[in-house]
């Protein structure tokens, strides 16, 4: 059975299924998923990043996203912050990076927008943006709703044009087009239409499901179900309307003067390069400007988590999403102070490339594969891995979608997504994590790997015939920190892992290309939702690093 005939066909179904019968179609595509061995759970994560106590305004959204359109830093509204190095992409459309659509987000609104909470900084709350409204129709008998938005009066993007309501569905054709292939075309696929879209290649063909009347001012948008993330969707960057008339290049995003949103924020120089900056003023034009507070906001782009720390204990930097992985025990000392770990949607993982031929020679089919990369994962002390290397809160992970994840059953029950995981439904994961439990993970990986032919050496306690492994991470302190954790623990099995480190952008590309074999991974939820975590493993996903089906 391919691919497309088991795990896409499960994926399917839940986008025409509610309640009870939708989480178990979704538990059943982390079973598939987790069945292959190529996603390899590490730690759910804790999101940590320094701030300077004099810092009022910021928020963060619950996958991870930063504002600094209202902060003030001592009363002053000009300042410089570091959320991660130079960009792969700005577009909406394309982008799949956290510290991107960080980017996208001061300068693109949704219909509806990640806002300030009344208390606290973390705990972001969705509401209209774009929207002044939107009504929602009860199911018919086949099952679809339909969201109709009505905008907010004479609004504008940042270079004084009109923005109407077919910007919006152009931009949603766009980026959901098979025209465009964005990695997160695939959001699109609850929307009635969206097959005929994304198989169009030569050019970008409407939803039929959208429907935009730009005199009436209002989006109708026809879903193939009741999906019920469908709001959190619309506040999403690659839901942004741009415009349509200035991204036929595909470097539009590039300049300053090019990149025109209708957000926050606009890009004043956009200097995207190892140690450049990007700068945001307030967009006169944005429809809420009153309440920007932020005079000139100054993106500082490094991955270097020792320039980082540098520059903001020299005050340079009022914020910084990174921090050495040596300095975190000390650092703690200063937690609630100017050193934060909040919780995150999200999950550290190893991913690997199922069309990978290291180890071919040896094992000639996928199952023995699973096998052997399953194998590879119960080697991991993922307890040394939070307790002496992230040192930040994490929790080792045994499932791949993340901790805080919730479901809602036929009877209206909300229950964390962990706590029904695993092929019994049980709360149990797909592996074990204690402490205690580490030995018996190991003796059953070795025998898994002697089981699947390969030569070992009793007296050593070593594979000896077993190829050597490249893992590909990305350049940051705890990264490479993990990597030599990995290497030295594989090395006492007879298992050679060689590392090799990437600039960020260059190793976004690397995975999406398929040209590795095992590599550092991370996902964060874009929206409350398991599928968030199991809709991007699809054959045609463009986030699908493991290559699945392709």
């Amino acid at each position: 059975m391919t691919w497309a005939q088991s795990y896409d066909a499960v994926i399917a179904k839940t986008k025409t299924t509610t309640g009870s019968v939708r989480n178990e179609y979704l538990h059943q595509a982390e079973d598939i998923l987790m069945s292959t061995g190529a996603i390899t759970p590490i730690y759910y994560y804790t999101d940590i990043y320094m701030k300077d106590p004099a810092m009022d305004g910021f928020y963060s959204s619950p996958l991870g996203y930063k504002f600094f359109h209202k902060a003030t830093v001592d009363g002053a509204t000009e300042f410089t912050v570091c959320v991660g190095p130079k960009g792969d992409t700005f577009d909406p459309a394309k982008n799949s990076a956290v510290d991107g659509a960080v980017v996208i987000s001061h300068v693109y609104e949704g219909l509806y927008r990640w806002q300030k909470p009344a208390e606290g900084i973390v705990a972001a709350t969705l509401e209209p943006g774009q929207a002044a409204s939107h009504v929602k129709s009860a199911p018919d008998a086949n099952g679809h709703v339909k969201y109709t938005f009505t905008l907010r009066p004479d609004l504008k993007f940042s270079d004084g044009t009109a923005l109407k309501a077919s910007d919006f569905a152009g931009s949603w054709a766009r980026a959901a087009s098979g025209y465009l292939g964005a990695d997160y075309g695939y959001m699109f696929d609850c929307v009635v239409g969206y097959d005929d879209t994304a198989e169009a290649v030569d050019a970008i063909v409407s939803l039929s499901g959208v429907v935009a009347d730009d005199v009436a001012g209002t989006i109708e948008v026809e879903l193939i179900s009741d999906v019920p993330y469908f709001l959190e969707l619309t506040a999403f960057p690659t839901f942004a309307p741009v415009k349509l008339d200035s991204v036929a290049s595909d470097a539009w995003w590039t300049t300053a003067a090019n990149y025109i949103g209708n957000g926050p924020m606009k890009v004043t120089t956009m200097n995207n390069t190892d140690g450049g900056t990007i700068v945001f003023e307030p967009n006169g034009n944005y429809w809420d400007n009153a309440n920007t507070v932020a005079t000139k906001v100054t993106f500082a782009l490094s991955d270097d988590d020792e320039n980082q720390l540098a520059n903001f204990e020299s005050g340079a930097w009022k914020f910084i999403d990174s921090v050495p992985n040596a300095q975190i025990e000390s650092l703690k000392a200063r937690e609630g102070v100017d050193f934060f770990i909040a919780g995150q949607l999200g999950t550290y993982y190893i991913s690997f490339n199922v069309n990978d031929k290291t180890l071919n020679r040896h094992l000639d089919n996928e199952a023995d594969l699973a096998v052997f990369r399953k194998a590879l994962g119960l080697l991991i002390d993922r307890n040394h891995i939070v307790e002496e290397i992230g040192q930040a809160g994490q929790e080792p992970a045994n499932t791949f979608v993340g901790k805080g994840i919730m479901e809602k059953d036929d009877d209206g029950n909300i229950t964390e997504w962990t706590a029904n995981s695993g092929p019994n439904r049980d709360g149990a994961g797909y592996f074990k994590v204690g402490k205690d439990d580490y030995a018996a993970n190991v003796a059953e990986a070795v025998q898994a790997i002697k089981d699947l032919g390969f030569k070992y050496n009793e007296a050593s306690g070593k594979f000896t015939n077993i190829p050597s492994i490249k893992y590909l991470y990305n350049v940051s302190s705890g990264h490479k920190a993990i990597a030599e954790y990995l290497q030295g623990a594989f090395a006492a099995y007879g298992i050679t892992l060689r590392l090799e480190s990437q600039e960020w952008a260059v190793f976004l590309n690397t995975r999406k290309e398929g040209n590795y074999a095992m590599a550092r991974n991370g996902w964060l939820a874009d929206y409350n939702d398991a599928c968030s975590f199991l809709d991007m493993w699809t054959s045609n996903s463009g986030n699908n690093d493991a290559q699945f089906g392709k």
